[in-house]
C-alpha cells in the first residue's frame, strides 16, 4: 500500500491518457487525464498484462489505474511546492 500524490507525465505529442477501470490496457475508460494533473496515489500493482500500474484517485474523485510510465510519484516536499 502506498500513500501520497503523483503527477501525470505524458510524452510530448500526447494530449491525454486514459485512466482505466482495471489495470489493463483493454479495460474500460474511467476518465482522461492531461499532463501535469495531480492525483492521489493509492497503490502500485502489476496488471494481468504484465505491465506496472498505479491505482490513483483524481482530484474530482474518479478512481482507476494509469500505466507507471505516465505517472511520477511525488515526495511530500515536491507535492507541497506545487500550487494545488
Amino acid at each position: 500500500h502506498m500513500s501520497g500524490y503523483g503527477v501525470v507525465n505524458l510524452d510530448s505529442g500526447m494530449k491525454r491518457i486514459k485512466v482505466s477501470a482495471q489495470p489493463s490496457a483493454s479495460a474500460n475508460r474511467v476518465i482522461d487525464l492531461q499532463h501535469g494533473n495531480i492525483c492521489k496515489l493509492l497503490n502500485f500493482v502489476k496488471g494481468d498484462d504484465g505491465e506496472n500500474w498505479y491505482h490513483i484517485r483524481t482530484s474530482n474523485n474518479f478512481e482507476g489505474y494509469i500505466r507507471d510510465v505516465y505517472f511520477i510519484p511525488l515526495t511530500p516536499e515536491e507535492y507541497n511546492s506545487i500550487s494545488h
